[in-house]
């Protein structure tokens, strides 16, 4: 699952509550880009129940770089600042699948295909996705599809 501040994005947008869309900071990054600011900038984005314990991390200080990590948190979601390349206050925070995946496909491993529209049986692919062979995501939901790792 994917918040992005104010449904600025296709992903699932935010649940955020009014108040926390009032105090989230307006804006693109102030100059200063304080740790202060983006650790609230990217909490802005998810529901305070996810994005008080969420680990806060930043834009790589280099092309190709790691992401920064701000602070560390103690559940498995992740949320980032506004990124300052883009015209738009974007926040956004990844639960750890959706991390998994930008990751993969931000470094362009773990190719797949996704067959959407076909029901599956759940007795032919599981839905353990090590498994290395094809597997189902969202079993028994409107969101199922195969998902078909490509080596």
């Amino acid at each position: 699952m994917v918040y992005v501040q104010e449904n600025r994005r296709a992903e699932v947008g935010s649940a955020q509550s009014a108040s926390q869309k009032e105090n989230a900071p307006k804006g693109k990054q102030p100059a200063g880009k304080t740790k202060a600011w983006k650790v609230q900038n990217a909490m802005s984005a998810a529901p305070r129940a996810i994005a008080k314990n969420a680990t806060i991390v930043d834009q790589p200080g280099k092309e190709g770089g790691e992401m920064l990590v701000i602070r560390k948190g103690t559940n498995d979601w992740t949320c980032m600042p506004d990124d300052p390349s883009t015209p738009a206050n974007d926040p956004m925070c990844l639960d750890k699948n959706a991390a998994d995946w930008a990751k993969a496909w931000k470094s362009h491993t773990e190719p797949h295909l996704m067959l959407f529209g076909v029901k599956l049986d759940p007795s032919v692919y599981s839905s353990d996705a090590n498994s290395g062979t094809p597997w189902i995501m969202w079993a028994g939901t409107h969101y199922e599809h195969l998902m078909i790792p490509v080596k």
